[in-house]
């Protein structure tokens, strides 16, 4: 298969070629994780990465499911590229929310997106300290009621994921989530706010077990 690859990564006339290639590195994840953790991690990490700042959105969105997958699988031996991947995760996650703000539609990859910075922040617990300010500001502008229902659930789910990996870390974010929590908490018949309680609550009660 890695024969296979090298070639289709290569062929820069076909994105189809180089989406296919991605897609295979991401299936093979959970299957050969001991033989791609032993010898092939930093080349095929290296190929993923160049693939999320693809300027093609086929290629960026099938290099994202790849790291999504090694996010899963690949543990805890990914952790160790934490400080190479996380400003890449960052970085998206920054493109996304300007996106959305100039009127552009929401990617269907943003779950995978997602996905690959909770899983992140559930093995590096402790390690997670030092990118928190940046990390928090990218979720609180994923909060901005105005993002779609979909984008703040997958916000709030991830903020629950950091205070559980950050703990007492979090406190200087306290004030500013209970704010954000509270609209979700009051009676009401607004669809959108009834449809995020139960995240909503769920953030709230990991705030309430870690802090």
């Amino acid at each position: 298969l890695l024969a296979l690859l090298e070639p289709a990564l290569q062929s820069s006339n076909d994105p189809l070629k180089k989406k296919a290639a991605y897609l295979s590195i991401a299936v093979i994840a959970e299957g050969c994780s001991s033989a791609i953790c032993k010898k092939y991690l930093r080349p095929l990490l290296d190929c993923i990465k160049t693939g999320i700042t693809d300027a093609n959105p086929v290629i960026r969105n099938s290099a994202l499911f790849a790291l999504g997958q090694f996010a899963e699988h690949l543990q805890p031996e990914i952790s160790q590229y934490s400080e190479e991947v996380l400003p890449i995760l960052f970085d998206y996650l920054q493109l996304l929310s300007n996106q959305i703000r100039s009127g552009g539609k929401e990617p269907q990859h943003i779950d995978r997106v997602f996905y690959a910075v909770e899983t992140f922040c559930e093995n590096l617990e402790d390690a997670l300290v030092p990118h928190l300010a940046v990390l928090m500001q990218r979720l609180f502008e994923c909060m901005v009621p105005s993002n779609s229902v979909h984008l703040r659930e997958l916000a709030l789910s991830s903020i629950s994921a950091v205070a559980n990996a950050t703990k007492a870390n979090m406190l200087p974010y306290f004030p500013q989530l209970i704010e954000i929590l509270k609209m979700y908490l009051v009676k009401t018949e607004d669809e959108d706010i009834c449809t995020l309680r139960p995240a909503a609550i769920d953030t709230l009660a990991a705030l309430a077990r870690t802090i």
